[in-house]
């Protein structure tokens, strides 16, 4: 589990995971294995916001091509996890996003519903996911007023998964190869090859109008956006 954040653990959280991974070692023997959770957003003081996260109760690749819902502060992961991701590329987005790829590959993942934490929001928050940060307008403001920061993190993500295809394209599923190349080389063609291939694999972000923003985002930037076709790969 990883613990280097400034959260708080309810005091089912260590059972609770544990067992979920016991259930799923069983069931998959010997495959590496992540459980990842709920939590409940809190303010500095540990007050509480109101509502929880919507997080998707399951890992799929096609999810993550858009964005990442397994929080590292609420994985649990096995040994064999351990080893199979042993060396994450320093290009990565982070090891939550890395580990969330991997785990795509298999079935040997669960979802615990129950929040299992308090997650602290405040500004210092090393992950930027400040309350408020992710809603819809403050999206759209970012997109319209300052840009940059969103773009930076889809040019990251596009690296990561370049990264990802090159490393674990041997483990892939051909449905999972011909969607994240479809994806990636859709972004050194036109924009509308890229809204294309994100209808056509089903890459969405959670409700509808997040979806219509990162749509807006590639329509609106992909000059800013474009891949091309001698880009590098670099495996550290």
């Amino acid at each position: 589990m990883f613990c280097d954040q400034d959260d708080i653990w309810l005091p089912d959280k260590l059972a609770a995971t544990f067992l979920t991974m016991r259930r799923m070692e069983t069931e998959y023997p010997g495959q590496p294995a992540l459980v990842y959770g709920n939590f409940q957003p809190v303010d500095v003081n540990a007050s509480t916001f109101n509502g929880l996260y919507k997080l998707k109760h399951s890992i799929k690749l096609q999810s993550l091509l858009s964005s990442n819902y397994v929080y590292g502060c609420t994985i649990l992961i096995n040994r064999a996890m351990i080893f199979e991701v042993d060396n994450i590329p320093n290009e990565a987005v982070n090891h939550d996003y890395w580990l969330a790829l991997v785990a795509s590959l298999n079935r040997s993942s669960s979802f615990i519903s129950k929040p299992m934490m308090y997650y602290r929001q405040h500004n210092n928050n090393a992950s930027g996911n400040v309350s408020g940060n992710n809603s819809m307008l403050a999206r759209l403001r970012r997109n319209l007023l300052a840009p940059e920061r969103e773009l930076n993190d889809l040019k990251k993500r596009l690296a990561t998964f370049r990264l990802f295809l090159h490393r674990y394209q041997s483990q892939m599923s051909p449905k999972q190869q011909s969607m994240i190349e479809d994806y990636l080389n859709s972004f050194s063609t036109h924009r509308l090859n890229v809204c294309g291939a994100m209808l056509w694999h089903g890459i969405f972000r959670r409700g509808l109008l997040q979806t219509a923003n990162s749509f807006f985002q590639v329509l609106a930037f992909y000059n800013q956006l474009k891949i091309t076709k001698n880009t590098t790969v670099h495996v550290s």
